[in-house]
């Protein structure tokens, strides 16, 4: 039986639901401990409206889509990581007036980050060994292996390209989920399961790199990507 050092799960991952006011937020989480998020998702339950995503390695503002190809945005949405929550500033996404909302949050390593030479793509990370969670940030290199900086083999890895309007790329370490290591699912699309020859190289993963081919999805050179 696997063992973790969590007995808290508040101070890893929280939940916030708020009404957003159009102009500058501050939201607290409620949980049995304080919570400095890395990684916040939100998005507006009262209608339609994108799924925004900020990290503390990209920084405040810099937002992702997961229901969009578009490359990063830099906005007033999350503007700030804060000691128990997060601020927001105007952007209808993620603080329309009068709106409902809900932020999902998991903590990394409080923005502290680290160059991770494990692949031959050098990567930047931060990494929450306890909670299995890691944020990476690298320059596309074309086909080669990435840090990931867990120490564990990860069971699933979502990537975005932050500079160009492609869709996004999630694999699984047990390639039996989608049928292949060619194989991976696509966050922005109402697609089944997708193909491209070794998207993610004929051994994909294990304890310490990810590897990728060159496409744009996941590792062109030139441009920059998170995972």
């Amino acid at each position: 039986m696997a063992y973790t050092n969590i007995d808290d799960p508040s101070a890893f991952f929280q939940t916030a639901l708020y009404t957003g006011n159009g102009g500058t937020l501050a939201v607290t989480n409620d949980g049995n401990s304080d919570l400095q998020p890395d990684l916040v998702w939100t998005k507006k339950r009262s209608d339609t409206s994108h799924n925004a995503l900020v990290d503390s390695s990209r920084g405040a503002t810099k937002q992702i889509y997961s229901n969009l190809t578009a490359a990063e945005e830099t906005v007033s949405g999350v503007t700030a990581f804060n000691t128990d929550g997060f601020t927001l500033g105007s952007n209808g996404t993620a603080n329309g007036n009068g709106g409902t909302f809900v932020g999902w949050q998991w903590k990394a390593n409080g923005g502290t980050t680290a160059s991770n030479t494990d692949g031959t793509i050098t990567t930047t990370t931060q990494v929450n060994s306890d909670a299995g969670f890691s944020i990476v940030t690298w320059a596309g290199g074309g086909t080669g292996s990435l840090g990931h900086g867990l120490g564990e083999v990860p069971d699933m890895w979502i990537v975005k390209n932050r500079d160009y309007a492609v869709s996004w790329a999630v694999g699984f370490s047990d390639s039996s989920i989608l049928g292949g290591t060619s194989n991976y699912l696509s966050l922005n699309t109402e697609q089944a399961v997708l193909t491209y020859n070794n998207i993610w190289g004929s051994s994909p993963v294990n304890s310490s790199v990810i590897t990728m081919a060159g496409d744009r999805s996941v590792n062109i050179s030139g441009d920059d990507y998170v995972g």
